[in-house]
Order: structure tokens, then C-alpha cells, then sequence
């Protein structure tokens, strides 16, 4: 019967020459040569439910893809486990696609694993409707889809958002009109400078107003608005410095870290004095 079947696919071929280039063969699953690494594997329930739906069916309901060597042998790239099953299910000859082309080794790798990873993605809400819409216990079976798979998946809680929980903290400060086009100026340079952001200010109150108060202890002055002035103006030196590093070489930074170091035991002197 293999062999009548395919001369007419033989014919049929050819008719199909014009519409593609993979040709249809047929053949006995135990002929089939499967691919000496597969990385997809289907777990042992899946399967049994695979073999369970050949056998019920009569024969596979999709095609796997084969490709003929110069030998003539029939080298499986896709649909191992459908072929597998159907061998086991009892199925003598099965249906598949082929091309008998030259291809590389990676030619052929490239295939398989592109038969096995270019799947879509399902919408679980319509998946679960859908499978849910099945009155035969037996059809369900069939899907390969049980309660079990959908209750992996954890459902998402929206909580509602409430501004009553949400902590407030408020730092007002007034500015000199000078002040505020000085402090604009700051921002303005602060956000442009390639070192520092300013960012978080609000979710970082405490840290902020602890800053305002060393500020303002550090320099005697009183008014909030003038110590956050004075904080934004050493801001602005500190970006400036950051910049002046970064474009140093190393002969440089080392001089400058010299200075430092040579300073720095210079009040450590005359404090001791």
C-alpha cells in the first residue's frame, strides 16, 4: 500500500510544483529517522494524551517535516514526538513533508529548532473560556488541557490606589526673586551635567531635611530657603570638579590628588599646632 501511494503522491507532486517546493511523502513511523539531539521534550502525560488522540483518530492530524538525504533516507526535523506517538498508537504509515534539498548540518539544526521556538503565545483568558466551553469531558481530554494547567497561573489583583495611604511630608521654602532665577539656573546646569542627576528628592525626605539642617548648623545661616540656595551652589562646584576629572589624564589626576593630600596634612598641622 506504502509504495502505491507513493506513485500517486509521486504525481501529485509534481502537479503541486508550481504552489512549493516541499513535496508530501508517506512512509512507516519505524522508518523515519529521528534527529540525534532534540532538545524538545513533551512531559509523560502529554504524551500518553498524544498517543491516546492518534489512536482515536486513525493517524496524525498535523504534518511533520522530514528531509531526504542522498540516500534516500528520511530524516525527521520536525514532529518527533507526533511520529514517536503515532508508532506507538499503531499506526502503520503516516503522512509528512519533505524536502529532498541539499542542506548543511546547520541548515538542518536551524530548521528544527525553528519548528520548535517560532510558536505564538496563548491569551489565557480566552484559552480558559474557550476550554471551558467544551461540554464532552472526553473533547477536554483531547485538548490536552486540564483545571490543573490553568491553575498555574496565579491571577493578578489590582489593589485600589489611595492617597490616604500614601505619607505626605512638605518643605516649604521662600526665595528671593534673584534666589528663584539662580536656583532655576542650578537645576537647569545640574540636569544637564553628565555625573549627577537630581532624582528621589521626594521619596527621600528625611535624608533631604537632615542635609538642610547640617547645612544651616554648618554655616549659621537661619533661613531654610538660603541654606537650600547654598546647598544647590555646592552642588553646582561639586558637578564642575566631577567634570574637571573626568577629562584628566593620569599624570594629572595624581597631581591633583598630591595637592589634596598635601593640604590636607597642612590644617591637620596648624589644627594640632
Amino acid at each position: 500500500m506504502v509504495e502505491t501511494l507513493r506513485e500517486e503522491l509521486g504525481r501529485l507532486n509534481g502537479l503541486l510544483a508550481g504552489v512549493t517546493r516541499f513535496r508530501l511523502g508517506v512512509a512507516a513511523p519505524g522508518d523515519m529517522q529521528a534527529a540525534p539531539i532534540n532538545a524538545h521534550f513533551m512531559p509523560k502525560r502529554v504524551y500518553d494524551q498524544l498517543v491516546a488522540n492518534i489512536r482515536r483518530d486513525g493517524n496524525l492530524s498535523t504534518l511533520p517535516f522530514c528531509w531526504h538525504d542522498a540516500d534516500g533516507k528520511i530524516n525527521v526535523l520536525s514532529g518527533h514526538h507526533r511520529i514517536d506517538a503515532a508508532r506507538d498508537a499503531g499506526v502503520e504509515a503516516v503522512l509528512y513533508l519533505y524536502t529532498d534539498e541539499g542542506l548543511t548540518a546547520d541548515q538542518r539544526t536551524a530548521i528544527q529548532l525553528s519548528h520548535n521556538a517560532l510558536v505564538g503565545e496563548d491569551d489565557l483568558a480566552i484559552l480558559k473560556r474557550q476550554w471551558e466551553s467544551i461540554a464532552s469531558i472526553e473533547a477536554k481530554l483531547y485538548s490536552g488541557l486540564d483545571d490543573e494547567y490553568f491553575k498555574t497561573f496565579e491571577p493578578v489583583t489590582l489593589g485600589a490606589f489611595n492617597e490616604r495611604d500614601i505619607r505626605f511630608e512638605t518643605i516649604e521654602l521662600l526665595f528671593l526673586p534673584n534666589e528663584t532665577d539662580r536656583l532655576v539656573e542650578l537645576a537647569g546646569k545640574l540636569g544637564r551635567s553628565k555625573r549627577v542627576r537630581l532624582a528621589g528628592w521626594g521619596e527621600h525626605y528625611d535624608t533631604m531635611a537632615e542635609a538642610l539642617m547640617r547645612m544651616k548648623d554648618a554655616t549659621t545661616i537661619f533661613n531654610s530657603a538660603t541654606a537650600f540656595l547654598v546647598m544647590a551652589e555646592a552642588a553646582n562646584l561639586y558637578c564642575d570638579w566631577l567634570e574637571r576629572v573626568g577629562e584628566m589624564d593620569e599624570a594629572a589626576w595624581l597631581a591633583l590628588h598630591e595637592e589634596l593630600r598635601a593640604r590636607g596634612m597642612a590644617q591637620e598641622i596648624e589644627h594640632n599646632g
